[in-house]
């Protein structure tokens, strides 16, 4: 698999990555020209539920043939592999034989927002076992026990 890695060429097995045909060389028409679109969105502040809501409403089918969640658009903006590199055990080992979808330059700029904790917005408040059910009473409360 190393050596396999180290040549740029692509793994054997799998489903098929986003942006490109079966060979998983050939750049696929509609998602080649969907994932820099992607892209641009994502780097201009939008949210990723309005990517996957914006791809959705253009038609455009995950790998799988299901519909988009926001992590699947993020987990394919920020993987490697459609910026002309390849990956190996989760680490870009080199330059890949296939196309890239954008540049590494943007690809990079992508990391850095879509990785960075700070952008987190999805907290949920803290929740307490019997909150607003159980009242504290003191001994000259008039509901006193």
């Amino acid at each position: 698999m190393l050596e396999i890695a180290e040549s740029g060429r692509p793994q054997a097995g799998g489903l098929r990555p986003f942006g490109y045909a079966a060979d998983k060389m050939t750049p696929d028409p509609q998602e080649a020209a969907v994932y820099p679109q992607l892209a641009e969105g994502a780097l201009a502040d939008e949210s990723l539920t309005s990517l996957s809501a914006w791809l959705e409403s253009e038609c455009v089918r995950t790998v799988g043939g299901h519909p988009w969640r926001s992590q699947v658009v993020r987990q394919i903006l920020i993987n490697p592999r459609c910026w002309g590199l390849r990956i190996h055990r989760g680490e870009p080992i080199g330059e890949a034989q296939w196309p890239a979808l954008i540049p590494v330059a943007m690809g990079e700029q992508l990391v850095a927002r879509l990785t960075d904790p700070a952008r987190r917005t999805n907290r949920t408040a803290r929740r307490y076992l019997l909150s607003g059910m159980c009242r504290c009473v003191t001994a000259d409360s008039p509901r006193s026990l």
